[in-house]
């Protein structure tokens, strides 16, 4: 019959998690004015929020962690890009040369002592010199 997720949603169904059963996909639901805080709560995985048309920075904002983020594969420089610092992305796992390569400097990579030590930074090229 061909219904939108706003159609829908202006009929009384409310919920992400509704449209979802009802069938509508991530982009319906974006285009319907869904927000990936939304969709998420619907049970939407960071994957298909990413194959709907989200980008990285609006799945931080809809509330997703670096760590979920990682797992949906999205590498360190999407995830920079999106906001997250140094520091969380090392709790992730990623490499002080990872995060070196994504485009972090010394001084976030090292973080006042709570990131990488200066033996990490050492290894991926940087030197004690100004």
């Amino acid at each position: 019959v061909g219904f939108n997720a706003k159609d829908l949603k202006e009929a009384g169904y409310s919920s992400a998690e509704e449209l979802r059963a009802a069938g509508c996909t991530v982009r319906d639901l974006k285009e319907g004015g869904y927000n990936a805080r939304a969709l998420r709560k619907g049970g939407f995985t960071a994957e298909d929020l990413m194959a709907g048309g989200f980008t990285p920075a609006m799945l931080r904002e809809g509330g997703f962690s670096a760590a979920e983020l990682r797992d949906a594969d999205l590498t360190p420089e999407n995830l920079k890009a999106a906001g997250f610092s140094a520091i969380s992305l090392k709790t992730t796992g990623f490499s002080c040369a990872e995060l070196n390569s994504a485009g972090f400097g010394a001084s976030e990579l090292y973080a006042k002592g709570k990131g990488f030590t200066p033996g990490d930074l050492k290894g991926v090229g940087f030197s004690a010199k100004a």
